[in-house]
Protein backbone atom coordinates (compact mmCIF):
# COMPACT_ATOMS: atom_id res chain seq x y z
CA UNK A 1 0.00 0.00 0.00
CA UNK A 2 2.05 2.81 -1.47
CA UNK A 3 -0.14 5.74 0.84
CA UNK A 4 0.49 4.19 3.74
CA UNK A 5 4.45 3.11 2.91
CA UNK A 6 4.25 7.21 2.31
CA UNK A 7 2.07 7.70 5.72
CA UNK A 8 4.83 5.87 7.88
CA UNK A 9 7.80 7.47 6.67
CA UNK A 10 6.90 10.57 7.28
CA UNK A 11 5.53 9.91 10.60
CA UNK A 12 7.70 7.74 12.41
CA UNK A 13 11.08 7.51 13.47
CA UNK A 14 11.62 11.63 13.28
CA UNK A 15 10.46 14.80 15.28
CA UNK A 16 7.53 16.18 14.59
CA UNK A 17 6.08 20.18 15.75
CA UNK A 18 2.62 19.24 16.27
CA UNK A 19 0.12 20.59 18.56
CA UNK A 20 -0.32 17.63 21.08
CA UNK A 21 -3.57 17.47 20.19
CA UNK A 22 -3.54 17.18 16.72
CA UNK A 23 -1.04 14.77 17.07
CA UNK A 24 -3.69 12.82 18.89
CA UNK A 25 -5.95 13.08 16.22
CA UNK A 26 -3.32 11.51 13.69
CA UNK A 27 -2.87 8.00 16.54
CA UNK A 28 -6.16 8.00 16.52
CA UNK A 29 -6.93 7.93 12.86
CA UNK A 30 -4.12 5.85 11.86
CA UNK A 31 -3.57 3.73 14.69
CA UNK A 32 -6.11 1.02 14.16
CA UNK A 33 -5.46 0.94 10.36
CA UNK A 34 -1.59 0.76 10.96
CA UNK A 35 -1.57 -1.82 13.97
CA UNK A 36 -5.08 -4.02 13.25
CA UNK A 37 -5.68 -3.32 17.39
CA UNK A 38 -8.15 -0.59 18.69
CA UNK A 39 -5.81 2.31 20.10
CA UNK A 40 -6.31 4.05 23.37
CA UNK A 41 -4.15 7.24 24.11
CA UNK A 42 -3.13 7.88 27.99
CA UNK A 43 -3.19 11.07 29.40
CA UNK A 44 -4.30 12.97 25.78
CA UNK A 45 -5.62 16.15 25.85
CA UNK A 46 -8.80 14.64 23.09
CA UNK A 47 -8.46 14.86 19.17
CA UNK A 48 -9.31 18.54 17.22
CA UNK A 49 -11.16 18.83 14.35
CA UNK A 50 -9.30 21.06 12.73
CA UNK A 51 -9.73 22.14 8.70
CA UNK A 52 -7.41 24.86 7.63
CA UNK A 53 -8.98 28.43 7.00
CA UNK A 54 -12.76 27.06 7.80
CA UNK A 55 -13.61 30.20 9.05
CA UNK A 56 -11.86 32.49 7.20
CA UNK A 57 -10.07 32.21 3.56
CA UNK A 58 -10.90 29.44 0.97
CA UNK A 59 -8.55 27.46 0.86
CA UNK A 60 9.94 18.49 -5.22
CA UNK A 61 13.21 18.52 -4.14
CA UNK A 62 14.64 22.06 -3.10
CA UNK A 63 18.10 21.49 -4.80
CA UNK A 64 18.22 24.11 -8.00
CA UNK A 65 15.10 26.01 -6.72
CA UNK A 66 13.69 24.02 -9.60
CA UNK A 67 10.07 24.79 -8.57
CA UNK A 68 10.81 28.66 -7.97
CA UNK A 69 12.68 28.32 -11.84
CA UNK A 70 9.70 27.03 -13.30
CA UNK A 71 7.61 30.15 -12.04
CA UNK A 72 10.53 32.42 -13.14
CA UNK A 73 10.10 31.25 -16.68
CA UNK A 74 6.87 31.76 -17.24
CA UNK A 75 6.96 35.23 -15.87
CA UNK A 76 4.17 34.83 -12.72
CA UNK A 77 4.49 35.30 -9.61
CA UNK A 78 4.05 32.91 -7.21
CA UNK A 79 1.54 34.18 -4.53
CA UNK A 80 -1.10 36.87 -4.70
CA UNK A 81 -0.86 40.89 -4.53
CA UNK A 82 -3.43 43.12 -2.95
CA UNK A 83 -2.14 46.32 -4.07
CA UNK A 84 1.79 46.40 -3.11
CA UNK A 85 1.65 43.82 -0.39
CA UNK A 86 2.03 40.01 -1.47
CA UNK A 87 -0.17 37.22 0.68
CA UNK A 88 1.55 33.64 1.28
CA UNK A 89 -0.99 31.42 2.72
CA UNK A 90 0.78 29.05 5.30
CA UNK A 91 -2.56 26.45 6.13
CA UNK A 92 -2.73 22.82 7.65
CA UNK A 93 -0.15 20.09 7.73
CA UNK A 94 3.32 21.39 7.21
CA UNK A 95 5.62 19.33 5.18
CA UNK A 96 9.22 19.60 4.11
CA UNK A 97 8.98 18.95 0.04
CA UNK A 98 6.24 19.69 -1.97
CA UNK A 99 6.19 20.65 -6.21
CA UNK A 100 3.57 23.16 -5.58
CA UNK A 101 3.35 26.50 -4.22
CA UNK A 102 0.18 26.71 -2.00
CA UNK A 103 -2.13 24.50 -0.46
CA UNK A 104 -2.15 21.00 -1.52
CA UNK A 105 -4.46 18.63 -0.34
CA UNK A 106 -4.82 20.12 3.11
CA UNK A 107 -0.72 20.70 3.35
CA UNK A 108 1.68 23.60 2.42
CA UNK A 109 5.36 22.51 2.07
CA UNK A 110 8.04 24.67 3.14
CA UNK A 111 9.66 24.59 0.11
CA UNK A 112 6.68 26.13 -1.60
CA UNK A 113 6.84 28.82 1.41
CA UNK A 114 10.30 29.34 0.69
CA UNK A 115 9.86 30.20 -3.08
CA UNK A 116 7.26 32.23 -2.45
CA UNK A 117 9.33 34.20 0.43
CA UNK A 118 12.54 34.31 -1.87
CA UNK A 119 10.96 36.21 -4.48
CA UNK A 120 8.76 38.60 -2.46
CA UNK A 121 12.11 39.87 -1.29
CA UNK A 122 13.80 40.50 -4.01
CA UNK A 123 10.47 41.77 -6.13
CA UNK A 124 10.86 45.63 -5.99
CA UNK A 125 6.95 45.74 -6.66
CA UNK A 126 6.39 44.27 -3.12
CA UNK A 127 6.26 46.72 -0.37
CA UNK A 128 5.18 43.97 2.16
CA UNK A 129 3.72 40.87 2.70
CA UNK A 130 0.75 39.28 4.72
CA UNK A 131 1.14 35.64 6.15
CA UNK A 132 -2.14 34.54 6.41
CA UNK A 133 -1.52 31.19 8.89
CA UNK A 134 -4.32 28.72 10.02
CA UNK A 135 -1.64 25.90 11.20
CA UNK A 136 -1.54 23.20 13.72
CA UNK A 137 2.04 22.76 12.45
CA UNK A 138 4.01 19.69 11.13
CA UNK A 139 7.29 18.49 9.86
CA UNK A 140 10.63 19.72 11.66
CA UNK A 141 12.72 19.06 8.64
CA UNK A 142 12.60 22.53 6.48
CA UNK A 143 10.84 24.40 9.53
CA UNK A 144 13.99 26.78 10.48
CA UNK A 145 14.94 27.24 6.96
CA UNK A 146 11.25 29.03 6.09
CA UNK A 147 11.58 30.67 9.87
CA UNK A 148 14.96 32.10 8.98
CA UNK A 149 13.59 32.86 5.48
CA UNK A 150 11.03 34.97 6.52
CA UNK A 151 13.01 36.51 9.55
CA UNK A 152 15.20 37.83 6.60
CA UNK A 153 12.15 39.22 4.76
CA UNK A 154 10.68 40.78 7.87
CA UNK A 155 14.14 42.37 8.25
CA UNK A 156 14.03 43.89 5.09
CA UNK A 157 10.64 44.56 4.21
CA UNK A 158 7.07 44.60 6.75
CA UNK A 159 5.49 41.70 7.19
CA UNK A 160 2.41 40.73 9.47
CA UNK A 161 1.12 37.38 10.53
CA UNK A 162 -2.73 37.54 10.34
CA UNK A 163 -4.09 33.94 12.10
CA UNK A 164 -7.32 32.56 10.93
CA UNK A 165 -7.59 31.06 13.14
CA UNK A 166 -4.28 29.14 14.77
CA UNK A 167 -0.37 28.82 14.67
CA UNK A 168 0.37 26.02 16.55
CA UNK A 169 4.13 24.60 17.15
CA UNK A 170 5.60 24.86 13.61
CA UNK A 171 3.05 27.49 12.50
CA UNK A 172 3.87 29.40 15.34
CA UNK A 173 7.58 28.92 14.39
CA UNK A 174 6.80 30.78 11.43
CA UNK A 175 4.45 33.20 12.51
CA UNK A 176 6.75 34.46 15.03
CA UNK A 177 9.30 35.63 12.57
CA UNK A 178 6.92 38.22 11.24
CA UNK A 179 7.43 41.95 12.41
CA UNK A 180 3.85 41.96 13.68
CA UNK A 181 0.57 39.15 14.74
CA UNK A 182 -2.88 39.47 14.48
CA UNK A 183 -4.88 36.88 16.32
CA UNK A 184 -8.54 36.21 16.54
CA UNK A 185 -10.83 36.59 19.91
CA UNK A 186 -11.27 33.04 19.43
CA UNK A 187 -8.01 31.77 17.75
CA UNK A 188 -4.90 30.11 18.87
CA UNK A 189 -0.86 30.53 19.08
CA UNK A 190 1.94 28.60 20.85
CA UNK A 191 2.21 25.19 22.09
CA UNK A 192 5.88 25.13 22.26
CA UNK A 193 7.13 22.45 24.65
CA UNK A 194 8.07 18.70 23.91
CA UNK A 195 5.82 15.32 24.00
CA UNK A 196 7.08 11.91 23.36
CA UNK A 197 4.52 9.42 21.89
CA UNK A 198 4.70 5.35 21.92
CA UNK A 199 3.31 2.39 21.00
CA UNK A 200 2.55 0.00 23.90
CA UNK A 201 1.57 -3.53 22.88
CA UNK A 202 2.46 -4.89 26.50
CA UNK A 203 -1.66 -5.75 26.91
CA UNK A 204 -2.09 -7.76 23.44
CA UNK A 205 1.84 -9.57 24.27
CA UNK A 206 0.25 -10.63 27.94
CA UNK A 207 -2.86 -12.38 25.93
Amino acid sequence: MPAFDRICSILFEQPHLYHPRKAETVIRMLGPRLTGFPVSVVNGEGPVDHVAFSAGRPSAGVLGDRLGRAYDRAGARPFDMIGRVAVIPIEGTLVHKGAWVGASSGETSYQGLQVQIARAARDEDVGGVVFEIDSFGGMVNGAFETATAIRKLSAAKPTIAILTDYAYSAGYLLASQARQIVMPDFGGAGSIGVVMMHADFSGNLEQ
